[in-house]
């Protein structure tokens, strides 16, 4: 679709690359639930791995931001500990190896993520009803 829709090399490279080459793991340990004999390398996501700042920051915003979803404790700790989580097992999974990140640079994405996510999933105050509102 993005070369149909005649959109920049960089923008279809950061497309081809921001799953990496990371594990499929939801798939991958139902298959070893099987018992039968599973080979990782086809439950990996086919590449390539990022190539600049940019497709890394986009893998791990992508990553963190549906991964997050799913956590019950969303205060700012809580968020800021899975976060820092998720970023490590890319960085141990070799994710980032090709993306030119120092680790200040990942610092600084880890807060920008721990602040936008804070923001996201923030407590609400709850309103007074419609209803009972009209009704006074």
């Amino acid at each position: 679709m993005g070369k149909e829709n005649k959109l920049p090399k960089e923008v279809l490279n950061v497309i081809l690359e921001h799953h990496g080459t990371t594990l499929t793991q939801y798939f991958y340990y139902k298959a070893l639930e099987s018992g039968e004999e599973v080979i990782e390398s086809n439950f990996r996501y086919s590449g390539p791995k990022p190539s600049t700042k940019e497709s890394g920051i986009i893998l791990l915003a992508d990553t963190v931001e549906a991964a997050t979803r799913t956590l019950e404790n969303k205060s700012k700790e809580s968020i800021e500990r899975f976060i820092r989580y998720l970023v490590k097992t890319k960085i141990e999974d070799n994710q980032l190896s090709d993306a030119n990140l120092t680790l200040g640079e990942i610092e600084k994405i880890i807060q920008s993520f721990v602040i936008t996510l804070k923001g996201v999933y923030h407590e609400r105050i709850k309103y007074p009803k419609m209803d009972e509102k009209i009704k006074k």
